[in-house]
């Protein structure tokens, strides 16, 4: 299946399980150790604060993921002295059980039309089974001010160490626009970092008051299935192929800002395939720390629409 390594580290599992057609899953922000996820060899040095990456698993089921976080999950090094952890389990054990939320299209990144068809048939399996569904954002959340917030966290962090001559550049593009995110992340000083990071817990805060009358979350894992590398420089220049024409490469993550953005664990669960025969998957967003109820809701979606299918070339 094609990938992109790009994406791979954005979306920390997710677009890569919705690509190749397993499962995916994204932790709550800090329940698994990033202690070490730096080029090796490790000399035990502590690595880069995390207030947006994750580490987690990918696997062919969701029982899996389940099993692989709960020896990944929790305290790493001195901190196991203090606390211990375990995957809290859902409260929710059939499909009809769930109260579901879901948006599986929107304007800030429109899906394109061979994935939407997939998305569809989710929904209304699930009507079929009798789920509580409801369409729209929760009160509160505005997709495109999460998103800024998202960019500029994400680009404070790639660009913390960049050359003097890359900061005039950077200066330079903000002068001229200053809505630039990317400029801005380079630019600006520490204090715009915290009133960004304050707005991110704010929108954690309107997601962790939605789960109280919601259980899951459905959203897109990506607005196309897998396409062909691009190598093209810079990023901005490369463009992904849908039934609809081309599509700017760098929109490819956005589905997956809001989970990240709020630290909230997130499942990709396999759907089906395109009629060009590439995985499509979707992603399942739970409460903070209710890893376990975004895994169970996968693993029971897979009696309604399928889960992992092994490629054919597995056969041979």
């Amino acid at each position: 299946i094609r990938t992109s390594s790009e994406l791979k580290w954005k979306a920390v599992g997710r677009i890569p399980a919705h690509f190749c057609g397993v499962y995916g899953h994204k932790p709550t922000l800090e329940l698994a150790s990033t202690d070490g996820f730096q080029p090796g060899p490790w000399d035990g040095a502590p690595g880069f604060p995390m207030d947006l990456g994750v580490v987690g698993p990918l696997a062919r089921d969701a029982s899996d993921l389940a099993l692989a976080l709960g020896a990944i999950g929790g305290p790493n090094g001195q901190a196991a002295k203090a606390w211990s952890w375990r995957i809290p389990p859902s409260h929710r054990k059939r499909l009809k059980d769930f109260r579901i939320g879901y948006v599986l299209d929107d304007a800030i990144a429109p899906v394109a039309s061979d994935v939407g068809l997939l998305y569809e048939n989710v929904v209304a399996e699930l009507r079929r089974a009798g789920a509580n569904m409801t369409c729209g954002w929760p009160e509160g959340i505005e997709p495109r001010r999460q998103l800024e917030t998202y960019l500029y966290l994400l680009f404070a962090f790639f660009s913390f160490d960049v050359s003097k001559e890359q900061l005039g550049k950077q200066r330079a593009r903000l002068e001229q626009d200053p809505s630039d995110i990317s400029a801005a992340a380079v630019v600006e000083p520490h204090g715009r970092w915290l009133r960004e990071t304050r707005r991110r817990l704010g929108f954690r805060a309107l997601w962790q008051k939605y789960f109280e009358q919601y259980d899951v979350f459905l959203l897109p894992a990506g607005f196309s299935a897998a396409f062909p590398h691009d190598h093209s420089e810079p990023l901005e220049h490369r463009v992904i192929e849908t039934p609809e024409g081309k599509r700017p490469y760098l929109g490819m993550p956005l589905w997956t800002c809001f989970a990240t953005l709020a630290g909230l664990p997130a499942t990709v669960a396999p759907i089906g395939r395109t009629k060009a025969g590439l995985p499509v998957g979707i992603q399942i967003v739970a409460p903070m720390w209710e890893d376990g109820t975004s895994i169970e809701f996968a693993s029971l979606l897979a009696d309604a629409v399928g889960g992992f299918i092994e490629p054919d070339l597995f056969r041979e």
